[in-house]
């Protein structure tokens, strides 16, 4: 995935995630996509600033979510709301970028929230790993990956006319 490859050469999450799918549109589309500029979300990195707030990833799909999805039905927000919902019950790293990553088979635990500092929390402690280690970094890559995924699948859905929200019991 170019989300998790841009995770490691780019600055984190923020990056990884815009230009993973940024990267997609330019190739596919071209303008206005090519005036977009490559570091507009160096300052999600580590949760906005390093301050372990909202995933980079979910920030960047959500602003996907309002640049291509957005209407009078809401149809953002339903995406923006599914992905969190998603994230929180997902049990990260996934095993989808095991094959290009550093650190394949890590451990795996359940995000728990949409908050860095809280998914990062819940794998750090059960992977015995330290916050500034390069398993780390690779778990995050792989989230990056991983949110990035799931958000291309849903704007793929809603440009295909077969966006359907999914709904979460609280």
């Amino acid at each position: 995935s170019r989300a998790f490859r841009y995770f490691h050469d780019a600055g984190g999450c923020g990056n990884g995630g815009w230009l993973g799918v940024l990267s997609l549109q330019r190739d596919a589309v071209g303008s206005p996509w090519t005036l977009l500029p490559d570091t507009m979300f160096a300052n999600l990195a580590a949760g906005y600033g390093g301050q372990g707030t909202l995933c980079g990833a979910l920030g960047v799909a959500s602003q996907f979510f309002n640049l291509v999805a957005f209407d009078q039905q809401r149809t953002y927000a339903k995406m923006t709301d599914e992905l969190f919902q998603w994230y929180s019950r997902t049990v990260f790293p996934t095993s989808r970028f095991d094959d290009i990553c550093y650190y394949p088979g890590q451990v795996q635990r359940l995000a728990k929230s949409p908050l860095c500092h809280i998914s990062v929390s819940q794998w750090t402690v059960a992977a015995g790993a330290k916050v500034t280690s390069k398993q780390k970094k690779d778990r995050c890559a792989k989230v990056t990956g991983e949110v990035m995924y799931q958000a291309v699948r849903l704007l793929n859905a809603s440009s295909e006319g077969r966006y359907k929200a999914a709904r979460y019991p609280f």
